[in-house]
């Protein structure tokens, strides 16, 4: 097996700009922008750094918070 180093922050950085720019796009055409939901579900801390992260990578897209210390029935009820 031969090993293949990569740069992750790179590959990172280009899909993020090929995003953007279909995103850019797609608005440009008369078509919803893509954004991207978060929904926090009770109180894992790890799952709460993972949301908050995805929030802060995300600052040129759009994306719609949901954030909920909640059960899964009130969960339901929300996005339903």
């Amino acid at each position: 097996m031969t090993v293949q180093l990569i740069d992750g922050k790179k590959i990172s950085q280009e899909r993020f700009a090929a995003g953007i720019r279909c995103g850019s796009q797609a608005a440009e055409s008369g078509l919803r922008a893509p954004c991207l939901a978060v929904v926090l579900v009770g109180d894992n801390p790890a799952s709460a750094v993972y949301v908050r992260n995805k929030k802060i990578g995300m600052p040129k897209m759009r994306h719609q918070g949901l954030c909920l210390m909640s059960c899964q029935r009130r969960l339901l009820r929300k996005i339903c």
